[in-house]
């Protein structure tokens, strides 16, 4: 282009797909030619790619884990692990139960997270199931089969969760240990650990057999304010009752403190 003369530039993409291959690998040329409105062409360098033959998908369960429970009640999250060479162009996910498919998931690229890579690329899904009474008793068998772009086929391991009844929960005092001593007007921050098989709803603190307090959240503390001005020491017994989702009920060990 010469001194003083304007020209247009424009960008041009192409987006296609490669067609099956006999081999494991082979390499295409390509290069773009230019029209212009003149009837002149212009062509690009060439260019030389790598063209490798499909890979069957790849998908596992990581959790729950081998040997896990279920209990009635509660909903299950599987968590699938997703692996393919063409995982950025969809990738089809069945979960089955006891043999019967439950649910389909549909994996797209939206974000383009893919777009120009190569080799495997993995994402992950969460199935959610949920154990009903009529479970109970039973076992759950779960696998999944993933279908990729080209039809090809692979299935997880077999992953089995026995199912139980609803279990309530346990509970223990974390402090103030047994024995400790503590100044009279000052706080004592009472912490439980409390654990359910569904959901913990509460815990609730009693101090000298009174209920002095609750807490509905992880960690689970209360601070107890003590009375001023003891004439002597004093000895308090503490304990917690923790109360899951169907109101069941667990009560920790007694632990006795010094007040002085």
């Amino acid at each position: 282009m010469g001194l003083g003369q304007t020209g247009t530039f424009e960008i041009w993409r192409f987006d296609g797909l490669v067609g099956a291959i006999s081999t494991a690998e082979t390499s295409l040329a390509f290069h773009a030619v230019s029209h212009t409105g003149s009837g002149g062409t212009g062509n690009t360098e060439g260019r030389l790619i790598r063209v490798i033959e499909n890979s069957p998908p790849a998908v596992k369960i990581t959790a729950p884990l081998p040997g896990a429970s279920a209990s009635v009640g509660q909903t299950v999250d599987l968590i699938a692990e997703l692996a393919d060479d063409t995982l950025g162009i969809g990738l089809s996910v069945a979960l089955y139960l006891n043999g019967e498919a439950v649910d389909l998931f549909r994996y797209e690229d939206a974000e383009k997270r893919f777009a120009g890579s190569f080799g495997v690329q993995k994402a992950s899904h969460t199935f959610a199931v949920p154990v009903v009474a009529e479970m109970l008793g039973t076992s759950l068998r779960f696998h999944l089969e993933a279908v990729d772009f080209h039809g090809l086929v692979s299935k997880s391991e077999e992953l089995v969760l026995p199912v139980k009844a609803d279990q309530p929960p346990n509970v223990a005092i974390s402090n103030p240990v047994d024995g400790a001593s503590f100044i009279s007007g000052l706080p004592i921050e009472i912490r439980a650990d409390a654990t359910d098989d569904i959901h913990v709803q509460r815990v609730d603190f009693y101090v000298a057999d009174r209920l002095a307090g609750s807490d509905t959240r992880y960690p689970y503390s209360f601070q107890y304010e003590t009375l001023e001005g003891l004439a002597r020491e004093q000895s308090l017994k503490i304990f917690a009752i923790a109360i899951d989702s169907r109101s069941q009920q667990a009560r920790s060990a007694d632990v006795f403190v010094t007040l002085g």
